[in-house]
């Protein structure tokens, strides 16, 4: 019997695959700020992803782009190219609500965050989550 359920739970355990994530986010540093694509092989868990998993868009000294209102594309140093397509008011809109699409070879929806901050990385920059993008 014991033997019956540590086998389930083995079964449910391995069969359970955590969801791949994106962030579009904003990083600040001082006055300064610049854009990054992250992404997490599984569900996000607080940490710096590795330098493979980010892919920044602009720097400190150009400062942030806008991602909404047009496709913005970042290859990150794996090869793989994310592209971000929001719609023009995807900032004005609610917390988790639809606001574009996202790819990489495969469908992506992403959807309005919360703007909390997700990490400081080792330049100083703190890193906040605009938008999340998860595979249709």
């Amino acid at each position: 019997m014991l033997f019956s359920k540590i086998f389930t739970l083995t079964a449910l355990a391995a069969s359970y695959t955590l969801a791949e994530e994106v962030f579009l986010s904003n990083c600040h540093r001082g006055s300064q700020a610049r854009s990054a694509m992250f992404y997490y092989p599984g569900t996000y868990d607080g940490t710096i992803p590795p330098n493979n998993n980010q892919c920044f868009l602009s720097s400190y000294n150009d400062g942030p782009i806008h991602w909404e209102g047009t496709k913005r594309s970042c290859k990150f140093p794996t090869g793989v190219t994310f592209t971000s397509n929001l719609i023009a008011t995807a900032h004005e809109q609610s917390y988790n609500t639809l606001v574009g699409t996202g790819d990489n070879g495969k469908p992506w929806d992403c959807y309005r965050d919360n703007d909390v901050a997700l990490f400081t990385l080792p330049d100083g920059g703190t890193c906040f989550t605009i938008y999340r993008c998860f595979p249709v």
